[in-house]
């Protein structure tokens, strides 16, 4: 049910692989980087609002403070920061 299982299953891992490309090709620089952190902030959001139950709503959250907090740190406190937390993404 939901597909053909052997073009659904390699295209999971295709696309694990696409965005995981995108974050370490992004992370190289601090605007990059930056982007890439809110491009993931913004699909976070938009997951809890499809978010099934509380953990899963917990979880989006935490993220979604974590990664805000790293941004606000990277650009007042410590430079660096936000590019290796973005390539830990990837």
């Amino acid at each position: 049910v939901g597909g053909i299982r052997y073009i659904v299953v390699p295209a999971g891992y295709l696309g694990g692989a696409f965005w995981g490309g995108v974050f370490v090709t992004l992370s190289g620089d601090r605007i990059a980087a930056t982007c890439a952190a809110s491009m993931f902030v913004f699909a976070l959001l938009v997951s809890l609002k499809f978010s099934p139950n509380g953990t899963m709503v917990a979880l989006c959250l935490a993220f979604i403070i974590i990664t805000l907090a790293v941004i606000l740190i990277d650009w007042f406190v410590f430079n660096p920061l936000l590019q290796f937390v973005v390539l830990y993404y990837g």
